[in-house]
């Protein structure tokens, strides 16, 4: 069946670009961990994401919605692979590294909101409608897949290549992915043939009325502002840990990519369910409040390991556990949302309600990144996990407080 064809090249497609994306930013990380033993530094390189698709979010959205995804998709990743040979080439020509790394890094993170964006909306065009969810769920799962495997497989190449040989093994595996994602068919459910050029007005006339849209939405409207806060307080735990494992406890390469690929883990595990059960929460606003909930937790948990003093040993093993919970917790909530989200959105709005949705998301993320990375390096660990764990706690708490009770009840959110 044509519909299964396209469906295993997409997983193809995007296992590729999964690893290589990996592969490279667990590299990156690691070796400026290494170098500098500096969280700021470390978070300097993180803030860069956020901050690109806050600016070209009008822009991205009013392109993906105006013109052919699959030649966004083509060209995103020729930018990329071309982006990646050059930093490979210039790698141990530029010092300090970070004045190479940083620019480097600002383009592959623009082609990547474009490739995302354009990817995500298109989505339903590449399978029928009653495989959406199934594609989802497989989705999920791959990128766990891809996940478990890049830390590990970066560990072992990081040990092994130099860097400017180790960055051009990325851009073999993005160049794979291109090939296949060149095969597949973006239209190929009839019920999203519509016109890409049907869109009028300008970028910042397309960009509000995606704004508009969102605002006639409450369902999208809370589940950005619960995205935000996570988001924000999580980035405790996206600076902090590394930090962590590496300066304070001096785990292994080999134990840091084992702890940074348990997420994926448990990430794997709920796809799996997901993708064997077809589950459909009847209450996905609530889901996603307790999920929000659960994630405050075991944030604070994680700061039990700097509190009480524990060996390399107990804290590798109760990291990966804790990580490892995180990943299914995770997954609990954000398949079933955007398997919500891809039915529910209009076609033609897809593009920058996506893209606007991600921005929205993350849109503290900058500064909660540079809070964090200098918190990280003056305070304690393990007192920072539990503030931001009882912080989350208490604003996820909130805003269900403060939702009507007509709007947690029904069949949709």
């Amino acid at each position: 069946m044509k519909s299964n064809k396209q469906l295993i090249k997409t997983l193809t497609a995007l296992f590729f670009g999964l690893i290589g994306s990996g592969v490279l930013h667990f590299g990156v990380a690691l070796y400026i961990l290494r170098v500098t033993g500096s969280s700021l530094s470390f978070a300097m390189t993180m803030i860069i994401s956020p901050l690109v698709s806050i600016v070209f979010t009008p822009l991205v959205g009013h392109v993906v919605d105006r013109f052919s995804r699959k030649v966004i998709v083509r060209w995103a990743q020729i930018v990329s692979i071309i982006t990646l040979l050059i930093f490979a080439g210039l790698f141990e020509r530029v010092e300090p590294v970070l004045n190479l790394v940083i620019p480097t890094l600002i383009i592959l993170k623009i082609a990547d909101i474009f490739f995302s964006s354009a990817y995500l909306a298109a989505v339903r065009g590449i399978v029928l409608d009653e495989q959406i969810n199934r594609l989802q769920s497989l989705i999920s799962g791959f990128q766990s897949i891809a996940g478990i495997i890049s830390p590990v497989l970066g560990a072992a190449l990081f040990a092994l290549l130099s860097m400017p040989v180790y960055i051009g093994l990325v851009a073999l595996f993005e160049l794979i992915a291109l090939m296949v994602n060149m095969s597949i068919d973006f239209r190929f459910n009839p019920l999203t043939r519509v016109e890409t050029d049907q869109t009028q007005g300008n970028v910042w006339q397309t960009f509000v009325q995606g704004f508009r849209y969102i605002r006639t939405r409450p369902d999208l409207i809370r589940m950005a502002l619960v995205a935000m806060l996570v988001n924000f307080l999580l980035m405790s735990q996206s600076v902090g840990i590394p930090q962590v494992l590496v300066n304070i406890f001096r785990l292994s390469d080999g134990q840091y990519g084992l702890v940074m690929m348990a997420a994926s883990i448990g990430v794997l595990v709920s796809s799996i369910v997901y993708g064997l059960v077809d589950i459909q929460p009847k209450r996905p606003l609530i889901l996603l409040y307790l999920v929000g909930i659960i994630m405050g937790v075991l944030l604070g948990l994680k700061g039990l390991p700097s509190l009480f003093d524990f060996s390399s040993t107990q804290a590798f093993y109760y990291f990966f556990s804790m990580m490892l919970i995180s990943g299914i917790a995770a997954s609990l909530v954000n398949i079933p949302m955007m398997s919500y989200m891809q039915k529910a959105v209009e076609e033609e709005y897809k593009g920058r309600v996506f893209t606007l949705f991600s921005t929205l998301a993350t849109a503290l993320t900058p500064i909660s990144i540079l809070m964090f990375g200098v918190l990280f390096d003056k305070y304690s660990a393990g007192w920072l996990f539990v503030g931001s764990g009882m912080a989350l706690i208490a604003a996820v708490g909130l805003i269900w407080l403060l939702t009507p009770p007509s709007q947690t009840t029904g069949g949709n959110i």
